[in-house]
């Protein structure tokens, strides 16, 4: 009778191959592939360590190994990404959300906890859409316009959207930021690319050389689109409206002394995110 390998056997050494290629969670991600080729939830591998791994299985198993071994981001290979309380799908056309983004989210939600909802709100460089999604989710009563650069990001963000039946409450436009952008906010939001040239050098493999460039950095100081979004955004809000950026945590300084030049007048503040680091810019119009 041939030998067939326990679940736990390729658990155990898929984990020591990803250790091999300094894969950061060696085991958490091994686990994930296991149960994306296995059709089944993570958790349910521990009841099942004893099953025997067929050859089949093992043959879609493994080129999805190699792909992570050359460290490309498992939320590739495995097609889809949870956010907040979804799941979004995700490939290399658009920025992997992070956590980071979900907790601008919160604040954007407290923030709105104690006055009227936004009713039109613009979401620029949307990526996957999360966070248009995310918004027109928490106000359902809102119109939501989410606009990139990319076409082709574009069709993933229109997935997402219409995966959860979001299409009749947000709009998906073209645009290099406000260039096709037409009318005025309550709610402006945006995680533009805020890396430097120099910073992305020093990224993980995953970053560098998977994840879309535009999204990562707009140039030699990673200033470039922070820039263009607070000096055209208070155009574009609606009186007391605001604009919410998610930022590069060394950026503070930097931000604060491009704004006093601005001219115009609005309330600003950088804000910490849960590890304390300035994360986030409010933007308000007066």
């Amino acid at each position: 009778m041939q030998y067939m390998e326990t679940l736990l056997n390729i658990l155990n050494k898929t984990t020591a191959y990803f250790e091999k290629y300094e894969v950061e969670h060696a085991r958490l991600d091994a686990e994930l592939l296991l149960a994306h080729v296995l059709k089944c939830q993570r958790m349910q591998l521990y009841l099942n360590f004893e099953r025997p791994m067929e050859e089949n299985t093992l043959q879609e198993l493994r080129p999805l190994l190699k792909r992570r071994a050359s460290r490309e981001p498992i939320q590739y290979i495995i097609g889809t990404t949870g956010f907040m309380d979804f799941e979004l799908f995700t490939d290399k056309r658009a920025l992997i959300p992070r956590p980071e983004t979900e907790e601008l989210i919160e604040l954007i939600s407290q923030d709105f906890a104690q006055k009227k909802a936004p009713m039109t709100v613009l979401d620029l460089g949307t990526g996957t859409g999360a966070i248009a999604c995310a918004l027109a989710r928490l106000f359902p009563e809102c119109k939501v316009v989410a606009t990139d650069i990319s076409s082709e990001t574009l069709e993933l963000a229109r997935k997402n959207g219409e995966h959860l039946n979001l299409q009749d409450q947000i709009d998906f436009v073209e645009s290099d930021w406000f260039d096709a952008v037409k009318g005025s906010f309550d709610l402006i939001v945006s995680n533009p690319p805020y890396l430097s040239d120099a910073e992305l050098l020093e990224v993980q493999p995953e970053l560098r050389n998977f994840e879309p460039e535009r999204a990562l950095t707009s140039g030699e100081t990673g200033m470039e689109a922070i820039e263009i979004l607070l000096s055209q955004g208070s155009k574009f809000l609606n009186p007391g409206g605001a604009l919410y950026l998610e930022t590069g945590c060394e950026q503070e300084s930097a931000i604060q002394s491009f704004s006093r030049n601005l001219g115009v007048e609005f309330q600003l503040e950088c804000l910490p995110d849960m590890n304390g680091k300035q994360r986030f810019v409010r933007f308000v119009a007066p």
